[in-house]
C-alpha cells in the first residue's frame, strides 16, 4: 500500500452500528494507519415507539427501553471507531425491527434471523429514503472511495443499503467503489464456501491489526452474545480473518480492479 498525506478520503458505509467494524475493521485500521481519512456512516441509527420484538433482542441491551438501548450502542459506535481512528455519520434511518412492526407475525420473534430469511417484501420507500440520505452524505462529504456491503446472508437491510448505494453510485462515475464482505455472515459454512470467489480482493493485515479489529468489535458489549453460537465471536473472526488470508490475517472485499490504494 502506498502512504498518503491524508487526502484521500474514505467513507465506509454500514447497514447497523457495529457491521462496519464486524466486516472491515482490520481494513479501517490499515487504512488510517496509512493515512488515509476513513469515515464510516452508518444509516440506521434511529428508534421508533412501535417496533417488533426483534427490537428488543437487538437494541435494548440493558437499557429500560429502545431508545435508551439504541443510545447506548450509539456511544460503543463511538468508542470502536475512535479505537480505529475513523470519524463516523450517521444518517438517521429506522432498522427492519422498528419498520416491521405491523408486517408478517413470522417476523415478530425473537430469533436473530428474524430478517434474513427470503423473500421478503420489497421496501422502495425505504430504499429511496436511504439513496437520498447517502446522496447528500457524499455531496458534503465527497469521498474519493465508497465502501458498501456485499449484502452476503441476505439480510433485509443490508440488501436494501447495498441496492440504495449501488443506485447512487451509478451517479458517481468518478468514484471508485468496493464492496465488503458481511461478517458474521460470511463466517458460516454456507457464506464462506459461496462468496470466497465472488469477494476477490483482500486487504492483508498484521497481527495488531487483527488485534485492534477484535478490540473494537469488543466495543460492542450489547451485540456480542448474537456473533456465534456458544459466543466465541473472536475464534469466529480470527479463525475468517487467517482462512482469507491463507494464514495471514485479512478482509476480502468485491471490486473489477485491483485496491485502490
Amino acid at each position: 500500500m502506498r502512504g498518503t498525506s491524508g487526502a484521500v478520503r474514505v467513507t465506509i458505509v454500514s447497514p447497523h452500528l457495529d457491521d462496519a467494524v464486524l466486516s472491515a475493521g482490520m481494513t479501517i485500521r490499515v487504512l488510517v494507519s496509512s493515512g488515509y481519512l476513513v469515515r464510516v456512516v452508518t444509516v440506521f441509527t434511529r428508534a421508533a415507539e412501535q417496533h417488533t420484538p426483534a427490537a428488543l433482542l437487538f437494541n435494548l441491551a440493558g437499557a429500560r427501553n429502545v431508545r435508551d438501548g439504541l443510545a447506548r450502542r450509539r456511544a460503543e459506535d463511538l468508542r470502536a471507531l475512535t479505537r480505529l481512528g475513523a470519524a463516523r455519520a450517521h444518517l438517521g434511518l429506522c432498522d427492519a425491527s422498528f419498520r416491521w412492526h405491523r408486517r408478517s407475525s413470522r417476523l415478530n420473534t425473537l430469533g436473530p434471523d428474524a430478517f434474513v430469511t427470503p423473500p421478503l417484501p420489497p421496501e422502495p420507500e425505504t430504499e429511496r429514503a436511504i439513496g437520498e440520505a447517502l446522496e447528500a452524505h457524499l455531496a458534503r462529504t465527497r469521498p474519493d472511495v465508497v465502501l458498501l456491503p456485499g449484502a452476503v446472508g441476505g439480510h433485509v437491510d443490508h440488501v436494501l443499503v447495498r441496492a440504495a448505494a449501488e443506485e447512487v453510485l451509478r451517479r458517481h462515475p468518478d468514484l471508485t467503489s468496493l464492496a465488503y464482505e458481511d461478517l458474521p455472515y460470511a463466517a458460516t459454512p454456507t457464506g464462506a464456501d459461496g462468496n470466497a470467489n465472488a469477494f476477490n480482493l483482500r486487504v492483508v493485515g498484521t497481527e495488531a491489526d487483527l488485534d485492534a479489529k477484535l478490540e473494537a468489535v469488543g466495543c460492542y458489549g450489547s451485540q456480542l452474545a448474537q456473533l456465534a453460537p456458544g459466543g466465541d465471536w473472536r475464534g469466529l473472526l480470527t479463525r475468517h480473518a487467517r482462512e482469507r488470508g491463507r494464514g495471514a490475517p485479512a478482509e476480502a472485499l468485491s471490486g473489477t480492479g485491483p485496491l485502490p490504494w
